[in-house]
């Protein structure tokens, strides 16, 4: 009868030992590079001591806010990364289609460069699905209204859900697939990499 209980008592207690170690698993995003695809870049980059406006990514016509809250995360961490000597967040615009618009609003303001961008793709995963981002971002030089494209790259981010783990007693759940706001921001520090440090020629 002893035997009986201590079984029991191990049994009880291996089954609580493994339902902590396998409860909740936790999706982990790998540390930010550089962008995928950097299409143009500048030789040498003296662009430090600009004035720059950032302004808000196109977005995809089923998340028309969501391009606000790309140049944001942007915003923020170029900030962060004290990359240029004076910054602005031009939210109040909004999206701004024409680039003649665009570059009257930015010399109007004393640009010296413009950040603009393009969130293509938008998907917000769950515990089944990845979620998804595509992003393009410009960076021009304003001289006499002619403006030079100075960096144009796209990055692109896919993040799974944790797995489940499936043990004979325990079923430990998944957690669900890192947000896109999460991406957006890894995106961003993407972003600043490559502003921050020339990709390799």
């Amino acid at each position: 009868m002893k035997l009986l209980a201590k079984i029991s008592v191990c049994l009880v207690l291996a089954m609580l030992f493994l339902s902590c170690c396998t409860y909740q698993r936790k999706a982990v995003l790998k540390p930010a590079d550089l962008p995928e695809e950097i299409y143009i870049s500048p030789e040498y980059n003296t662009y430090l001591t600009s004035k720059v406006g950032i302004f808000s990514f196109a977005s995809p016509l089923y998340a028309p806010e969501m391009g606000k809250i790309a140049a944001q995360y942007l915003y923020r961490e170029v900030l962060k990364a004290n990359l240029f000597i004076d910054v602005t967040l031009e939210q109040d615009a909004g999206y701004i289609k024409s680039i003649d618009n665009l570059i009257d609003i930015a010399c109007g303001k004393m640009y010296d460069l413009i950040i603009i961008g393009d969130l293509s793709f938008y998907f917000d995963g769950s515990h089944f699905e990845a979620s998804r981002i595509k992003e393009q971002i410009l960076v021009l030089k304003l001289e006499n209204k002619m403006p030079e494209i100075l960096w144009y790259a796209e990055t692109r981010e896919t993040a799974f859900p944790a797995p489940s783990t499936d043990l004979i007693l325990i079923y430990g759940l998944a957690a669900p697939a890192p947000s896109t706001a999460e991406l957006m921001e890894k995106n961003a520090e993407k972003f600043c990499k490559m502003l921050l440090y020339l990709p390799p020629r």
